[in-house]
């Protein structure tokens, strides 16, 4: 059932290379790999499909009304950690970001991830 909602799961190119993807967690190993105390991930869900023309909004409505729940479905499932986002930002901090800029990214959505020192590397 996830495959039918995870269509891009694999994916190929046209021209037959593999797209590779990058995890969140890839990103937070790189992250502590490095000695970066911070991370922030905000994902979005998008719907495209050939079917039909999104131009002219009057006229699509109800087509408008589908897209958006399916949209709603992909991010539950999100949400719920069955499938991934299919766009994702991903934000690596070199320094300690402000209590203020912390608290801008969560009322916009991001998830803010502290990450632990390095215990066995002294302190400079």
């Amino acid at each position: 059932m996830v495959n039918k909602v995870w269509t891009n799961r694999f994916s190929f190119e046209t021209v037959g290379n593999y797209v590779y993807k990058v995890s969140e967690r890839e990103i937070e190993k790189i992250a502590m790999g490095i000695g970066l105390p911070m991370v922030a991930f905000k994902g979005i869900n998008d719907f495209y499909t050939t079917k039909f023309d999104l131009k002219s909004s009057t006229e699509n409505r109800k087509i408008f009304r589908k897209v958006k729940s399916k949209i709603r479905v992909k991010n539950l499932l999100c949400r719920l950690g069955i499938i991934p986002y299919e766009l994702e930002a991903c934000v690596i901090f070199k320094h300690q970001p402000s209590a203020e800029i912390l608290a801008g990214m969560k009322g916009q959505g991001f998830k803010v991830l502290v990450l632990p020192e390095n215990p066995y590397l002294e302190e400079k």
